[in-house]
């Protein structure tokens, strides 16, 4: 299925590169008539797309395709295998959103994370929950957690993260779990810090 996916785009991809050259020869040289029809069709089938139904059932159906591959590659449904929970919180916990890393999958502003004295809990906003279910990570399933002044992912140079630890007044959490070692989890520490355990801290 992704390869297919990859097979289409590139197809999408090379049928729209050529109508941009086309268009963009066709005001320096006199085109063949294959080409203006080309041209012609293309915009037209493009444009008719653009405002059916069609168009709205793709974009939906894209969008819940690549939420669900991003849950997949960023480890958040292996992570829910063993952490799903279905929150029933009071008014008074409030879930604070922000940007964080869960494995390679940066969520700018639309991670949101809650800390009390039990453990960790994590959700996506609602636009991008699809594939991800609410986690709740307890604190003893947590092997350590250290703070830093960025959302760097890992492999960004040392000098970078040092300007950014001088300017920045964010700071940032980067959580190790016990039974997923190799599992990325970086969240905005607003919030979470004060309840993390005296032993993790």
């Amino acid at each position: 299925m992704k390869e297919i996916g990859k097979i289409l785009g590139l197809c999408w991809a090379l049928a729209f590169f050529v109508f941009i050259v086309l268009v963009l020869a066709a005001g320096m040289v006199e085109l063949p008539d294959f080409a203006l029809s080309y041209v012609d069709k293309f915009q037209y089938l493009f444009t008719s797309f653009l405002t059916s139904y069609w168009f709205i059932a793709f974009f939906i159906a894209g969008w819940l395709f690549i939420t669900y591959s991003f849950a997949k590659e960023s480890g958040w449904r292996s992570l829910a295998v063993k952490f799903r929970y279905d929150f029933n919180l009071s008014k008074n916990e409030k879930f604070i959103t922000g940007s964080g890393y869960i494995g390679k999958r940066y969520s700018n502003g639309t991670l949101q994370c809650y800390a009390n004295n039990q453990g960790l809990f994590l959700k996506m906003l609602l636009p991008f929950r699809f594939g991800s279910k609410n986690l709740f990570i307890p604190w003893h399933d947590i092997a350590s957690i250290t703070e830093e002044y960025s959302v760097f992912f890992a492999g960004y140079p040392r000098f970078i993260k040092k300007i950014v630890s001088i300017i920045s007044r964010q700071t940032y959490l980067n959580i190790k779990l016990k039974d997923f070692p190799e599992q990325i989890i970086t969240v905005n520490s607003a919030g979470i810090k004060n309840e993390i355990p005296t032993n993790l801290r």
